[in-house]
């Protein structure tokens, strides 16, 4: 139930509208009144209304000034003005400052009740919308787990570059790390899961794992932990002491052990970790990431409980920076899915040089260099296989030479080679495309045509070729510049012109035919299009 408030310096207009409107139980309202304008604000404090019914012209404070005032208090209220013929252009600016509706006092008690049902519409309209938006807040704040660990594992593997907005990105996601400053990385592995534990018992203990680990780490670093996948735990680690060139790696491989034996104690189970021994800016998060999950696969002997470092492999990266690997750069090869489904030429380009990094390509070990072709190769391979390309598009593409990258004479003959088979699958999309569009317009007019005295909406429509109404009404207007309702009805009065050419039909029967349900409403139609009715056009061409 909402609340209005009646406001006029005329007692009489006030409680004559006050028994009025209580007479009308639908607009279900709990009715208070004010005899001006000071009184009016006085009583919001207490009451709130939701619809404020006022008039214009009153001594002292007016009711555009009480109008202001209320919509700076009660953004939400709505202000319906009662005015008089020379206050029209007054009442207009009311209007675009926040009122919602004016009634001439002349216009009688069922305008009056018309625009407080306008309000109470948009009141409820309103609410529907706060509600909905409250749900939606909630919902992505339940979300923001899940959202943060797409986004991280987007960051770790390559699939997201590391971009300035990606700091405001982190904030909105409630990762409470410093976008500025350097993070390393730790990853936590179980080396065995102990026998009988289900599926949701393992979820657990890594839950346990990490809460382990927040109470070693959370007196020296801010971090972000997930589990990355059934077995490994991640760490984002960040100092909370501003030491760039002074990481304590010590103290971290310290705290590591005491959480392996904490977990071996209350859970356990064996933990194995590979412990970043630097930290990086967050643009080399896929690197580091890559480099310990390497270490972690290279076991010493069968014992597990093993704390690796990456110490040496750092030490011994070149001036250059390191070498883009497999695992970041598969991550950024899955980037090219979109380029298929809806990019450019040029976003393929810039996909590709991402997948090959800023070292000069001579740099690079040669095992690199043949992780990221042949990563590129298979890549391609998949696409050429689930697009069932035809012969003569697989030959111009030269597929035999994708899988023998010494064919290639030149960096610069390797590019020109992977450009062209985008290229080749690009414009193929578009070909398929094209045709898909043809056949789609095609097929709906071939139905329209034979269907003209038929159920022809665009919900039968939709069921034809399989989409969605709305979407169909969208889709066929941006294929043919034409909305979907115009083409039908253009259809209809063409055939409609052909049936009229037979005198032994009558009108009311060529109607029914090209599918309109009344006679009456045909020759509306037709003479809207043609600027004559059925039996003017009978007579003038017939």
């Amino acid at each position: 139930m909402y609340r209005l408030l009646i406001v006029d310096d005329e007692p009489f207009i006030v409680d004559s509208l006050c028994t009025l409107i209580a007479g009308r139980n639908e607009l279900e309202l709990d009715i208070y009144k004010a005899y001006a304008a000071d009184e009016a604000l006085a009583m919001m404090e207490q009451i709130e209304a939701d619809i404020i019914l006022t008039d214009i012209r009153m001594p002292g404070m007016d009711g555009i000034e009480l109008q202001q005032k209320v919509i700076q208090l009660y953004p939400h209220c709505k202000v319906i003005f009662l005015t008089g013929y020379d206050d029209f252009d007054y009442v207009q600016s009311a209007i675009r400052g926040g009122g919602v509706d004016y009634i001439l006092k002349m216009e009688g008690f069922e305008f009056i009740i018309a625009a407080l049902e306008r309000a109470i519409a948009g009141l409820r309209a309103s609410g529907e919308k706060t509600e909905l938006l409250r749900r939606a807040s909630e919902q992505l704040e339940d979300a923001k787990p899940m959202l943060q660990r797409d986004f991280i594992t987007g960051l770790l593997e390559g699939t997201c570059r590391w971009k300035e907005e990606d700091a405001a990105r982190l904030q909105e996601l409630g990762v409470s790390l410093q976008t500025k400053a350097p993070v390393a990385l730790m990853i936590g592995s179980v080396d065995n899961w102990p026998e009988g534990h289900s599926a949701m018992d393992r979820k657990l203990l890594l839950y346990a794992v990490q809460n382990i680990a927040e109470e070693h780490f959370r007196e020296f670093f801010s971090f972000y932990a997930m589990p990355f996948d059934r077995s490994r735990i991640v760490w984002i680690l960040q100092s909370r002491e501003e030491r760039l060139h002074d990481w304590p790696s010590d103290q971290i491989e310290s705290l590591t052990e005491r959480i392996q034996e904490t977990c071996k104690l209350l859970l356990g189970l064996s933990l194995s970790f590979a412990v970043g021994s630097r930290s990086a800016g967050w643009a080399s998060l896929p690197v580091c990431f890559e480099r310990l999950l390497k270490l972690l696969q290279r076991r010493i002997g069968p014992v597990g409980e093993m704390i690796v470092t990456d110490r040496s492999i750092a030490s011994d990266a070149p001036a250059g920076g390191e070498a883009p690997g497999l695992w970041a750069n598969a991550g950024k090869v899955k980037a090219l899915q979109e380029v298929w489904e809806r990019g450019t030429l040029d976003d393929f380009r810039r996909i590709y040089d991402e997948i090959w990094g800023d070292q000069p390509r001579t740099e690079l070990p040669v095992h690199v260099q043949k992780e990221i072709y042949y990563t590129l190769a298979a890549h391609f391979m998949t696409l050429l296989s689930d697009w069932e390309l035809a012969p003569e598009l697989q030959e111009a593409a030269e597929v035999e030479r994708m899988m023998q990258m010494e064919t290639h004479r030149s960096w610069e003959e390797l590019d020109q080679y992977f450009l062209r088979l985008a290229r080749c699958l690009l414009d193929y999309r578009e070909q398929e495309r094209e045709k898909r569009s043809f056949d789609f317009i095609h097929r709906l007019h071939s139905y329209i045509d034979h269907h003209l005295g038929d159920d022809l909406s665009l919900n039968r429509l939709g069921e034809i070729v399989y989409l969605n109404a709305s979407y169909l009404s969208r889709v066929y207007k941006q294929l043919t510049g034409v909305g979907l309702t115009d083409y039908i009805t253009d259809t209809r009065i063409a055939r409609a012109k052909q049936l009229l050419a037979d005198p032994g039909l009558k009108i009311h029967e060529v109607s029914v035919q090209v599918g309109f349900e009344s006679p009456s409403y045909f020759g509306q139609v037709f003479k809207r299009k043609t600027a004559m009715t059925p039996q003017e056009y009978r007579e003038a061409w017939c």
